[in-house]
């Protein structure tokens, strides 16, 4: 009877085993796929066409093992559970390159990314850079302006675990080096990190679960640049003062980028904020050239739907072109990467026409072309510390920003 009671567990454990197998193979193959990642914000994999080149030189088999693993049955769900373990009973205080604290969620900062060595070698190609661009606005008459904004592993420096790197010294050692080239160079220079230290780095004016600062951080970056130049070229920008504007912090749950790496696993109290003109300022508004709807923040329609950063200018286009019909005011060209999304929601307002760039998406046009076309009376580089010694995309010159 014994043997008959465990040759029966052993023939149920077998068919279970097939069924889930079965299960799981036939969902993996027959359900929809999705194209790409929500939470790791990547494309996925897609099937792989059969040839007997690709079967012969392994690379279908490549292709179809990276295919499988990304629509693999429940995968989100694995990854959920997954994340959820080594967050939460295991306590790990690093999954993902996030650095996991009580408190904040962090960048990880590795060896690489603190070599100071490299500092003069990247500051000399990215200065050489800097200066194609100002020259050629100032060849028509205009003015350029670097600025350069804290990102989450200074503004949060001394969060991090004691254990944790956080990539002090190599900040430094790149902020002055690169303060002291832009000098050398006849650079317009706005470190905005300079009024966040002096306001002993608030909190609110950064982020505890994105790597973007909040839109104050962004108000006050805002001002660090249309003060500076409006008292060192006389360019003329209206001010949008403190006391001229409303605040609004949105009740929905914010999904911050690093919320997001760790697969939604994470609970934050975090709010995102909007800033708007008490006074609206109409304006029209153009995507890739084409018109589009006159936003500048893109709300849910239910205060329970997550909001994320991109809600600021609906994310990142290659351009947008905002037209505020005001032509006594400057016109303005500003490029750069995501941390630019929050300033442009404040800088329109003070400008007739704002044409923003971001030239990781630029495939027919370079920055060259761009500003020989609109001839802006201002044009604006902003990266943030962790990019701004980059030469790549938005940290390219003339030439270099030319796509194939």
């Amino acid at each position: 009877m014994k043997r008959i009671g465990k040759r029966i567990s052993q023939i149920v454990f077998i068919v279970c085993t097939l069924f889930l197998m079965g299960t799981a193979t036939y969902l993996t193959t027959f359900s929809e796929k999705d194209d790409i990642s929500f939470y790791e914000n990547r494309t996925l994999a897609k099937a792989p066409v059969w040839s007997e080149k690709g079967i012969l030189s392994g690379e279908w088999g490549e292709k179809a093992e990276a295919y499988l693993a990304d629509h693999v049955a429940y995968r989100d769900e694995i990854l959920q559970l997954d994340t959820y373990i080594k967050c939460h009973i295991l306590k790990q205080p690093l999954i993902k390159d996030v650095v996991v604290t009580d408190d904040y969620l962090l960048p990880y900062i590795d060896e690489e990314m603190r070599d100071t060595s490299c500092i003069e070698k990247d500051l000399n190609k990215v200065a050489k850079n800097i200066a194609s661009v100002r020259d050629l606005t100032e060849s028509y008459g205009g003015t350029y302006c670097y600025v350069s904004v804290p990102s989450q592993y200074v503004t949060h420096g001394d969060d991090y675990p004691w254990f944790m790197h956080n990539r002090d010294d190599y900040t430094e050692k790149a902020r002055t080096a690169f303060r002291e080239r832009m000098a050398k160079d006849g650079i317009l220079y706005v470190d905005a990190g300079d009024s966040f230290a002096a306001r002993g780095w608030p909190d609110n004016f950064s982020s505890a679960i994105d790597n973007h600062n909040s839109i104050e951080g962004a108000y006050l970056t805002y001002r660090n640049i249309v003060d500076f130049l409006n008292a060192e070229r006389e360019i003329g920008f209206d001010v949008l003062e403190e006391g001229e504007y409303t605040t609004t912090t949105l009740p929905n749950p914010y999904l911050g980028s690093r919320i997001k790496a760790l697969m939604g696993q994470w609970q934050s109290d975090e709010k995102l904020s909007i800033i708007e003109p008490n006074e609206p300022i109409p304006f029209t508004r153009k995507d890739y050239g084409a018109p589009s709807e006159p936003l500048i923040y893109f709300l849910p329609d239910t205060t329970e739907e997550n909001v994320e950063y991109k809600l600021y200018m609906n994310g990142d286009y290659a351009s947008t072109e905002i037209d505020t019909n005001r032509p006594e005011l400057p016109n303005v060209l500003i490029y750069g990467d995501s941390f630019t999304n929050a300033v442009e929601c404040l800088l329109y307002t003070s400008c007739n026409k704002m044409w923003s760039l971001d030239m990781r998406y630029c495939d027919s046009s370079t920055l060259e072309e761009y500003i020989n076309a609109y001839e802006p009376d201002v044009v604006i580089c902003l990266r943030d510390y962790g990019a701004f010694l980059s030469a790549e995309d938005n940290g390219g010159g003339i030439e270099s920003l030319l796509k194939d």
